[in-house]
């Protein structure tokens, strides 16, 4: 049986020169006890519970936690609530969604994919939840919105990846 090629298995000091920075987005839309996610104080990291095992790459990480789109938010929209754009509010920012097509903003994934990711095998790799074969929306269209928190530019979402098996290959064989 053989494995992929595992970049662990370089030497250390090879390790430190060839790795590539990487950044990792979350989002946690529902079911988070942010008490247990976030650290309990602003400053020197104290790492929450949940974030215990990054203990060792304590250095390396940085939480951002309080964010918050005001203008979204204060300004709820067509669709009476601030709900239905979130996703796409994520990481952009935007605030004016239009019904007929997607307007967003390049969001901030993409934006930095850009400035670091021409030294990776992908530059970016979107992975999403569902794979959007439900692609039912709500009478003002927010499907695109609520389905997507990464954009390349203010017109096209980014494409996203659901298959555990196609990500796995991206990742091991370059193909997507």
């Amino acid at each position: 049986m053989g494995l992929p090629y595992l970049e662990i298995m370089y030497s250390k000091s090879a390790q430190a020169e060839a790795l590539p920075k990487r950044l990792i987005v979350l989002k946690l839309p529902a079911g988070v006890l942010t008490n247990r996610w976030r650290p309990a104080s602003t400053g020197t990291l104290t790492l929450s519970p949940t974030l215990q095992p990054l203990e060792n790459l304590k250095s390396k990480v940085l939480v951002l936690s309080g964010l918050n789109n005001r203008e979204l938010s204060d300004n709820p929209g067509p669709t009476g609530g601030d709900h239905g754009f979130a996703n796409a509010a994520y990481l952009t920012a935007a605030a004016n969604f239009t019904k007929d097509s997607v307007r967003a903003a390049t969001s901030m994934d993409q934006l930095i994919a850009q400035q670091i990711g021409a030294g990776t095998k992908l530059r970016s790799l979107v992975v999403g939840m569902d794979d959007d074969q439900n692609n039912q929306s709500d009478s003002w269209g927010t499907n695109i919105y609520m389905k997507r928190i990464s954009y390349l530019s203010t017109t096209q979402a980014a494409p996203k990846e659901s298959n555990v098996a196609s990500i796995f290959n991206s990742l091991f064989s370059g193909t997507l």
